[in-house]
């Protein structure tokens, strides 16, 4: 199709690009413009090659999108694949249960636990909410990186099924935004958790056990938002989001799928022609994902916060040679591979980066080169002068039960406590199993606190070469007794490290 839009569009198997006109005629808004991808974002890949200025309109337009999105009135996503519903009975059925449970807790008296969960096997039919297909695969809208970026952009986006009906609840058809489903659900699961005392339950065992006790929409919603991160939508940090695009697809170009979210256009503004899509194992593109200029830039802005994430896995001592086979990127927000776990930190507020931190250098291989570090304390240290050293520390690996009772540790979620001398010294040396060198290292500071990183010596090798280490945790240091810092400061010190 080509008609009144000056550049071929792409056939596809989900609507008649020919209707394309009467398509959005329907859309339900009275605005007296409509923004659509397809139609004001020149496409290439159609057979024929673009123009300069076409190309210079698609750079620009993909550079805006978060002018686009925060400038729009209302956003609108529109649900249209195979497994994508015809209709809202079931979400609508969903969303009445949880109605119900929410209009009762405004009468609690703030006791949730005596809340009545609503009948819902009444009904002849519970249908489905229509976000999963059949053998339970999300629907596309919520495994996209690009959509992800919308949503993110636009919590409150609308909703259509395939037959472009807004979602909507009520005999006045109160339109349902994405985040106002998302802050019903979660609060419902929040009272729900008292109620069946799963408050310490992990989520992933929450779905399983509350299956037979919840509505079937519910539940699939809550399953859809633990599944893709969403049930954290409202407090997501660019950091968050980052990490969250791992998991997203995107056919090419993944930096441009979710850089106008995170703020990072520099790189691609800047660039003498459109940046060069992404390839297996391509020069300059970080675990085949990001450009790396893309990557140096999020780091740059981002600082401390970039540094944050634990990768959750027992990285045991590895030669040169293995190394960058065995361990990548323990540095890096997002993952090496989909299926690799990893566990991000939010940052707190207020804190304020260690000068180091600006000296550190993201590398092509997903490795990063630390040139300068204040080492707060090391399994080499001695440090006499100081009785203790307060701290929580948040590990790759599980602490062994056995550790657990023996040091009466009580964990606060994934943090433990404890004397950091100690941790460093003797449980974590023992917690890992390897006689290597243990490092504590400053991130970032505010009063009474410090925020750390804890890495690993991974090989001795070449004292000529960088002294490759391992990230293995975070780490978070008390520094006030009373309304004094007890703890000195110690002086950065150059060195030559690679964290792998």
């Amino acid at each position: 199709m080509k008609s009144r839009v000056p550049w071929l569009i792409p056939r596809n198997s989900l609507f008649d690009v020919e209707r394309l006109p009467d398509i959005l005629a329907q859309i339900p808004t009275d605005t007296p413009y409509i923004w659509f991808d397809l139609v004001c974002i020149p496409q290439e890949g159609c057979g024929e090659e673009l123009d300069e200025q076409l190309r210079q309109a698609m750079r620009t337009e993909v550079a805006s999108q978060a002018s686009i999105f925060k400038g729009a009135k209302h956003a609108i996503a529109w649900w249209n694949t195979d497994s994508a519903p015809e209709a809202w009975d079931g979400m609508c059925s969903a969303i009445q249960w949880m109605s119900a449970i929410y209009l009762d807790l405004q009468f609690s008296d703030g006791d949730e636990s005596s809340i009545r969960i609503p009948s819902w096997k009444t009904h002849d039919q519970i249908q489905a909410t229509g976000l999963f297909s059949p053998d339970m695969i999300t629907l596309p809208w919520f495994s996209s990186l690009w959509t992800l970026q919308e949503v993110c952009l636009r919590p409150d986006i609308w909703i259509c099924n395939k037959n472009l009906d807004l979602l909507t609840i009520g005999d006045n058809g109160t339109l349902v935004a994405f985040n106002t489903l998302v802050s019903l659900t979660e609060r419902v699961k929040d009272a729900l958790k008292r109620k069946f005392n799963d408050l310490t339950t992990p989520a992933d065992h929450l779905l399983e056990r509350w299956k037979p006790l919840v509505h079937p929409g519910f539940h699939e919603v809550l399953d859809l938002l633990y599944r893709t991160g969403m049930d954290n939508l409202h407090e997501l940090k660019r950091e968050q989001i980052l990490f969250l695009a791992t998991s997203r697809y995107c056919s090419h170009s993944r930096a441009q799928a979710i850089m106008s979210v995170l703020g990072m256009t520099e790189w691609y503004n800047s660039a003498t022609a459109i940046p060069e899509q992404r390839q297996p194992n391509k020069p300059g593109f970080v675990f085949d994902q990001y450009p790396l200029t893309f990557v140096q830039e999020v780091a740059q802005s981002l600082g401390s916060s970039f540094f944050i994430t634990t990768i959750l896995a027992d990285y045991p001592s590895i030669d040169d040679v293995k190394s960058q086979d065995v361990v990548r990127g323990t540095m890096l927000p997002f993952r090496a591979q989909i299926s690799e776990p990893r566990r991000l930190y939010v940052p707190h507020l207020g804190t304020a980066d260690h000068p180091s931190v600006s000296t550190w250098e993201v590398r092509g291989d997903g490795a990063v080169f630390l040139p300068e570090v204040e080492i707060l304390f090391s399994s080499d240290s001695d440090y006499s002068d100081i009785k203790y050293m307060k701290c929580f520390v948040d590990l790759s690996m599980l602490v062994p039960e056995h550790i657990v009772e023996r040091e009466h540790l009580q964990p606060q979620g994934n943090m433990y406590h404890g004397d950091l001398r100690y941790w460093v010294k003797q449980l974590i040396p023992e917690i890992y199993g390897v006689r290597e060198t243990y490092y504590a290292i400053h991130l970032r500071y505010r009063p009474g606190q410090w925020d750390g990183l804890l890495l690993k010596t991974a090989s001795s090798g070449d004292s000529s070469q960088p002294q490759k280490m391992i990230k293995i945790g975070n780490l978070h240091v008390l520094t006030l007794v009373g309304d004094v810092e007890y703890l000195p400061r110690r002086k950065s010190v150059d060195v030559n490290w690679t964290v792998l």
